[in-house]
């Protein structure tokens, strides 16, 4: 991390980024420019002036050949010259950690590889992206996932406490990764069977779901997360198992991981009192 006048520049997986508050959004993208970045983090005004101040988008055009990626951490008011957001034709990756109160067309963005935000309605035709591969969304407060079909090249979906209550049609998208968190009013999710693609499945505590035996026979997921189970009845069928982790299995059973043909890693905790073999005692049978 490094400091320059009122901008801080830091560096994460994507390489460096510079924070610019939004009152300082001009001089901001003016620095970022001189500095060559690649990426911004706007955040909320800086200070308490900011009655009759306006935020203007136009001055992304100063960055639309360079950026590709652009967080918010903050809630974004009083904007001008919003539509210049879509001058960023080489913008990769957006995220929002909180909703704002604008309207933002995805499928504009003609780059767009990597969408995460807090969900609010402003964020439209999702399911209209033609380059989007990667979809993370909190609080998600539509009954099902009819907004993101369509969406060819999605490898990768996860959805954070949500209201959806099934999973209908997602076997139409050819997803590999799909994680589900707290999503409390989930019941059905037997598709997930029909997802030919699916190599990574991570479910964590959705009240709803703790029968998994609809992965009997599953010839595709490599990587399994469960938070919380019935039981492993349904693990000697899968074909393709590799890692299986969990917190929590009602029956105890652990026998059933010692027949799988496929299986190499398990990972649990805490051990409950029930379970009919230790961590390090299956790790060992399940590689002999």
């Amino acid at each position: 991390m490094h400091l320059d006048m009122n901008f801080i520049v830091r560096k994460n997986l994507d390489g460096e980024y510079v924070i610019i508050h939004a009152n300082q959004l001009k001089e901001g993208v003016e620095y970022a420019v001189k500095m060559g970045v690649t990426q911004v983090q706007i955040r909320g005004v800086l200070g308490s002036d900011d009655i009759g101040m306006t935020i203007d988008f136009r001055q992304f055009e100063k960055l639309s050949k360079k950026l590709k990626v652009i967080s918010f951490t903050d809630k974004i008011d009083s904007i001008i010259n919003f539509d210049f957001i879509y001058s960023l034709s080489r913008l990769e990756k957006i995220f929002f950690q909180k909703k704002q109160s604008f309207t933002m067309d995805v499928s504009l963005f003609p780059a767009l590889k990597y969408l995460g935000f807090e969900y609010w309605k402003g964020v439209s035709n999702i399911n209209l992206s033609r380059s989007l591969e990667s979809l993370v969304v909190y609080k998600f407060n539509e009954p099902n996932l009819k907004d993101f079909l369509g969406l060819s090249k999605l490898n990768a979906l996860h959805i954070y406490d949500s209201k959806i209550s099934d999973l209908s049609d997602i076997e139409s998208l050819s997803i590999k990764e799909l994680y589900l968190v707290k999503n409390n009013c989930l019941k059905e999710v037997g598709v997930i069977s029909r997802m030919n693609s699916l190599r990574k499945l991570y479910i964590e505590k959705c009240r709803g779901v703790t029968d998994f035996s609809f992965l009997i026979g599953n010839k595709t997921i490599e990587d399994l997360f469960l938070s919380d189970v019935d039981s492993f009845c349904f693990i000697p069928s899968m074909r393709n198992l590799n890692s299986l982790r969990f917190w929590s299995l009602e029956d105890g059973d652990l026998s059933f991981l010692l027949q799988s043909p496929t299986l190499k890693i398990v990972d649990f905790h805490p051990q409950r009192k029930n379970y009919t073999h230790k961590k390090e005692e299956i790790n060992i049978l399940i590689n002999t």
